[in-house]
Order: structure tokens, then C-alpha cells, then sequence
């Protein structure tokens, strides 16, 4: 129990949100919603600030989120400073894919930023799930997820890099 608290994000703390799709902005969302002072950082900011805020239901911002584009000046100098000063890291990724090493380093590098990290994998069990969601995402649908052996293996390697890192990574 010592351990789960020593690595809770304090309440009112500061969380770094990278990813993308529904899932990741729903994560960060709620990270907010809580309390927390969530960043997210995106290459498609004006998308991920629409689906965030309803205009036609007139959705006040949460103060406790930002949205952080990567292209200006002073987006990338706020990032440099939600990186050194998270205490809690978001990873989440609805499309097929994970951070690259060299973004999974500048997120969470060796000593300072965030003291947990939570990790959407979609491995799952790892088993396919059969003829008819193979022939979904083949024919109708390419965002259906049908866990092919080599997308399983991606998750789990990213997995595997993750926990290495965090193993190595340099206490308080």
C-alpha cells in the first residue's frame, strides 16, 4: 500500500497527456476533470481542441486542461516545462501504434519529470479474435482492432521498453 501511495500524482498535480484519438483525449479529460493540471501535446491542435470543447453546447475550457501544439515558439518551451515538472504521465494510443524511442525519451527522460506514468496497451490477451473481424478490417473497417501477431508483439515490446526505462530511471 506504501508503494501506491508514494507513486499517486499529489491532488492538484501537474500530468503530461501524449497520444492520440478519442481514448488518449478521454484520459486526459478526466485527468482534469479531477483536479489535475493536465497538458496534452499534439501535432493536430485545433482537432484535438474541437472534440475537447463542444461549441454547440457552448462547453466552458477546463482550466486544468491545455492543449499544447508543436509548432510555435512558446508551445515548445511550455512542453519543455510540462516534461521537467510532471508528476504523471499519460501514454495512449487509439491508432496502431506506439511512442517512438526517441519521443518516449524526451517524455520521460533519465532523471526529473514524471514520477508515474500510465500506459494504454492494447495487446490485450493476445489472441485474435477470428474470421469475421479480420474480414471487417480487411474489407469495411481499418480501425477495427484485430490483433495480428505482429501488432501484439509491438505492445508488448513497447511494454517491455517502457518498464526498462522506468527501471533505470534515476529516483528523486
Amino acid at each position: 500500500r506504501t508503494a501506491v501511495t508514494m507513486a499517486a500524482v499529489p491532488p492538484g498535480g501537474r500530468v503530461l497527456a501524449v497520444g492520440n484519438g478519442p481514448v488518449f483525449l478521454l484520459a486526459a479529460k478526466t485527468a482534469a476533470k479531477m483536479g489535475y493540471k493536465t497538458t496534452i501535446v499534439s501535432a493536430r491542435e485545433e482537432l484535438f481542441t474541437q472534440l475537447l470543447w463542444s461549441e454547440a453546447r457552448e462547453e466552458p475550457r477546463d482550466p486544468n486542461l491545455t492543449v499544447l501544439g508543436v509548432t510555435r515558439d512558446e508551445d515548445v518551451e511550455a512542453f519543455n516545462d510540462a516534461v521537467a515538472n510532471a508528476d504523471g504521465l499519460i501514454i495512449a494510443f487509439d491508432a496502431e501504434q506506439t511512442l517512438t524511442d526517441t519521443l518516449l525519451d524526451v517524455v520521460l527522460p533519465a532523471t526529473g519529470g514524471a514520477k508515474r506514468v500510465a500506459c494504454l496497451s492494447k495487446h490485450l490477451n493476445g489472441k485474435g479474435y477470428g474470421p469475421f473481424v479480420a474480414a471487417s478490417k480487411t474489407a469495411a473497417n481499418k480501425e477495427v482492432w484485430a490483433a495480428s501477431d505482429k501488432q501484439v508483439q509491438m505492445y508488448r515490446d513497447f511494454e517491455n521498453k517502457l518498464k526498462s526505462k522506468l527501471a533505470s530511471r534515476e529516483g528523486p
